[in-house]
Formats: C-alpha cells, structure tokens, sequence
C-alpha cells in the first residue's frame, strides 16, 4: 500500500474544506466500485498501473479535499496527506473470466483497498489487481461524507480523462476532462452543530448482521412486461419505478412481513414496524437557481414513500407515491433542508425510536450513468460490479454491460435473501447471471 499526494499542494486558502449539513448527515461508508479491463497488448499492467498511479496525483490537485482527513464531523483538513492504493495479485484463479463466470457481490470485495464500513476519515481508496491473463480489475471506493453517487462518477471520469489524454490545463467547457465544477455547498446548506459522525446516515437505521448480498439481472423483455404491469391510466412508470415497485412487492410476499398493523390485546406494548422507502434525489437540477450537474459533493435528498398496509394494486400504493415524494422535492424546500427539517427529521426518527421500529428500504440507482464509456487509454471496461455490504435492504440499480438491460444489486439480511432469492416470481423474471466476456 502507499498512499498517492497531489501532484502540485494544495493552497493555503483551500486547506480547509467546511462539510455542509448534508456531508455532516450523511455516513461515512466507501461507496465500492469495481471495473474489470481485458488484457492489453500494448502495455504491461506494471504500465497501466504507473500511469494510475501518476494520472490519481494529477487528479487529487482537482480534488483537493480527497486527499485531505475529516476532523470532527465539521471539516476537512486538506493537508494532502494522500489517498490509499493498494497493488494486489489474484491468487485464486487463472483467469479474469474465470473469476467472472458467475461473479457474487462477496467476490468483488476481495478487490478492494478496505472494507466498505472501515472508511473511519479517510475519503478515497484505489486498489488496481492482476490476473494471470493479463486482466485487470481497478476498485475505486469514495466515502460519501464528501460525494454522493453522481460525483463519484464525476471524479472517475475526470481521472481517467487525464490518464487518456493528460493533465487538465485550463478551464474549457468544450473540454470533458474539466467536467467538475467545486462549489462551496456549505454556504448553501450551512453546517449544524454538534451532529455525531453518521448521525443522519440511512445505514444507522438499515438491518446490519448477517447480510447476504446478490445480483439479479433483469433483461430488457422483462423490464418491459413490469411496466406494462404496474400501467396505469395516469401513471406510466420508469425502468426503475417498475423495477422497485417488482422487488418490494415480492420482498414483502417472500419473507412475509406484516404491512398492516394488527390489533392486540393490552399486553406487553411491541414495537411497530414502519417501513419506508427511500429514493436519493438529485438535488442539482431542483435547486432555484438549478446548480450544474458537473458540481462535486454532497447534493442529494432523499424522498420518502410510506407503502399501503393492503395490496390493492399489486405494489402496496408505492409507485404513485414514489412519484409524488421525488416531485415534491423543490428548490425553495430544499433550501430548507440546509438547517431545519433535514435535521429536525432525524431527530422527530429518534424521539420515535421507543415506539416504533423505522426500517429504511433504499431504492438507489447508477442506471444512465455512462459506466462502460471510462476509458484510461486500454480501452473501455469489460464489466462494472459493485462490492457487497454490510447493511441490509438497499437496492442498487446498474445498466448491463450490452445495454437495455439492469443488473439489481440486492442486500438482504441472511434469513429474507433466502426466501427472496427463490420465490417463483423473482425467478420467472431475471436472467442468467454469467457473464461471457
């Protein structure tokens, strides 16, 4: 392991690096990433792993404040310490297409720097791996007290336009290697005092213990019959919609969790269980004036759907709700969220807590995110995984490598994966999970 500093240091009047309410709320986990590349006849991966090496210095003095610590949930101190990488040789088989046959979330994790929950103040971590073929699998972890899932993107895009084509020169918006824009979001969403580390993050209030994580492949026919499925008069839902809509449902049904509360006798007073499903919203284009989408950091919300007790329209309500909740986040309400209700929310969850159980279900999507378009300069990836998790029901939603298609990154405590992963519908629907690279 070294660790990688930015290639020019970072100026003084950027050494400190303010977190907004939204950074100090959100957790500390590695957002896990990992891109397989095929062999290249034209370098050595000792060669691809220099340039790596050399491109992530050239970046980080753009991305100044990952190299840098978090201090006290507040700040970040940009004392360009550097970030993590880690070179790193498979042992365990011949070949990447052997390792990629049948791959599972648990596999992708071998690849990576650290574990997903052991980002503690650390913001970025890189791993580059060799196959025995000449394959190479790149993981890039990025803690979301800094980034949300679109700036991640944002930076991986950068990095791998400087390692293709050189280092950024000057400001050009012709120019996709400059395609971050670096705000002060704290002026915007000003700082709370006295938040605890992770303390508005979903993951404190996901299932955690034994969590089995799997992938399911959703080809483009099936997608097709759930949206017709789940049509209405009025409401025609998206991939994703009719995806979330499919897998809550059939969650609900396969482990046969309770939607509806029962009546008891006065007895010993239990806890009741109070689902809510959340969808990360992009609040770039909802801000007044709307903020630019190339903009790094934390920008999201998250709108909230409370599902049906009674499935009367096979999805338990959730799909006109989800609509709902995702349109009522406006720029005017989202200001707001900056001090007041983003914090008062968490803190009205925790004076609840004795009463009722909130158990979080997020619906999180990369769907649309050109993945399979980051080129360092060996061409593009032959497949993009993501890693398992510690925390349980979360969904994530990445395109198929071919197009059309959805690959959902599911994780479920141990027990709810194994009815869910066999109930009959799931079944009928996904596809072969190998890959043929």
């Amino acid at each position: 392991m070294e660790l990688i500093k930015p290639s020019s240091p970072t100026p003084d009047h950027l050494r400190h690096h303010q977190l907004s309410s939204i950074d100090q709320l959100s957790s500390s986990l590695f957002m896990p990433l990992v891109l397989f590349f095929t062999s290249d006849p034209k370098t050595t991966n000792t060669q691809r792993c220099n340039l790596l090496k050399q491109s992530l210095a050239q970046t980080l003095a753009h991305f100044h404040m990952l190299a840098g610590r978090v201090r006290d949930n507040t700040f970040i101190d940009c004392n360009d310490e550097g970030v993590h990488f880690v070179e790193a040789h498979h042992i365990h088989t011949t070949t990447m297409a052997e390792f990629l046959q049948d791959p599972s979330p648990s596999d992708l994790n071998q690849l990576l720097a650290f574990e997903p929950q052991d980002a503690n103040d650390l913001l970025a971590a890189f791993q580059s791996t060799y196959f025995d073929c000449g394959g190479m699998a790149v993981s890039f972890q990025m803690s979301h007290k800094v980034a949300d899932g679109q700036s991640s993107f944002i930076f991986l895009k950068t990095w791998a336009s400087i390692a293709r084509d050189g280092d950024i020169i000057q400001h050009d918006n012709n120019n996709d290697k400059n395609n971050s824009t670096l705000l002060n979001l704290a002026a915007i969403f000003p700082p709370v005092d006295n938040i605890p580390l992770g303390h508005g993050s979903i993951a404190r209030f996901a299932p955690s213990g034994a969590v089995v994580s799997k992938r399911f492949v959703f080809g483009s026919s099936d997608i097709e019959e759930l949206k017709t499925r789940y049509t209405e008069e009025s409401l025609k839902p998206t991939r994703i919609e009719a995806l979330s809509a499919f897998i809550w449902t059939r969650y609900v049904e396969s482990t046969g969790q309770t939607m509806k509360q029962k009546k008891k006798k006065k007895k010993k007073k239990k806890k009741k269980k109070s689902f809510k499903l959340i969808h990360p919203v992009n609040l770039r284009p909802k801000m007044n004036p709307p903020i630019p989408e190339d903009c790094f950091g934390n920008l999201f919300t998250v709108a909230t759907t409370t599902p049906d007790g009674e499935n009367r329209d096979g999805c338990y309500g959730i799909l006109r709700k989800m609509r709902e909740s995702v349109r009522a986040v406006d720029g005017d309400t989202v200001k707001l969220q900056g001090r007041g209700s983003l914090v008062s929310s968490m803190k009205e969850k925790e004076m609840k807590g004795d009463e009722v159980e909130w158990v979080p279900f997020v619906f999180t999507s990369l769907s649309r995110v050109p993945l399979y378009e980051v080129d360092f300069g060996w061409g593009k990836p032959a497949w993009v995984g993501l890693a398992g998790s510690n925390f349980g029901n979360i969904v994530v939603f990445v395109d198929t490598r071919e197009g059309g298609g959805i690959e959902a990154w599911v994780h479920l405590k141990e027990e709810d994966m194994a009815k869910f992963q066999v109930d009959e519908q799931i079944l009928a629907h996904v596809s072969p999970t190998a890959l043929n690279l």
